[in-house]
């Protein structure tokens, strides 16, 4: 190996490494800002949607008159 391969090759490579690192964490980041599949739990719900109705669950069994 010589100087030029020391000087010029070696610190280029590195550059490449990094910025191919790099580029690959961007993505991911976009990709995980795109596609949060935790919002569509976190009760965010169209504003036409009506509200899910409490659920009582000690009083959750049909009454006799629905049986």
């Amino acid at each position: 190996m010589d100087v030029y391969d020391i000087v010029v090759l070696e610190p280029g490579a590195i550059v490449v490494a990094v910025g191919g690192v790099l580029l690959w964490l961007v993505i991911l980041a976009l990709a995980m800002v795109r596609y949060r599949p935790a919002d569509r739990h976190l009760g965010r719900r169209h504003t036409s949607a009506p509200a899910p109705e409490p659920v009582d669950e000690a009083r959750n069994v049909p009454s006799p008159c629905e049986v």
